[in-house]
């Protein structure tokens, strides 16, 4: 009957109306939820990016350290700059903070940045040479990078 369908129809748009609030609030609370899980999370765990830094090294101390150190066959002179780099930043936050007297802060990684400009413009020149097959500017280029990456040692 009409009756019986008007009823089923107002069911179903209660039913409708109830599920629809229930998604609106679920939605709410996880839009208020989620950024103070994320910040406790954060917080929780401990990343390389939560401890990248940026450090300007002087030619100049480079090339004084350069003259004090004799390089090795399995040792270049950047190696043990690196190594000697790590050993100063470990001695000065056990010096700075008490939690790393302990010995349990560590430098994990220093990686050098050089002036690689012309470079990287020389290896983008390549790869699209190589991208056309023109063989011969590839192998003129690859003398070029070889040239420029000496120059810069």
């Amino acid at each position: 009957t009409v009756a019986n369908q008007k009823w089923i129809l107002g069911f179903f748009s209660i039913l409708d109306l109830v599920a629809t609030g229930i998604f609106l609030l679920g939605f709410i609370y996880l839009k208020n939820e989620l950024p103070k899980r994320f910040e406790k999370w954060d917080m929780e765990v401990v990343t390389a990016a939560d401890y990248t830094v940026e450090y300007l090294i002087n030619e100049d101390d480079y090339l004084r350290f350069k003259q004090n150190t004799r390089e090795t066959e399995d040792q270049s002179a950047l190696f043990l700059y690196q190594s000697d780099l790590i050993n100063n930043i470990e001695n000065l936050l056990r010096q700075v903070d008490p939690v790393t007297k302990e010995g349990d802060t560590r430098v994990a990684h220093i990686n050098f940045a050089f002036k690689n400009d012309t470079v990287i413009k020389l290896l983008e020149e390549r790869g699209n040479h190589l991208i056309a097959a023109n063989k011969e500017k590839v192998q003129e280029l690859n003398v070029k990078i070889d040239e420029e990456i000496k120059d810069n040692k």
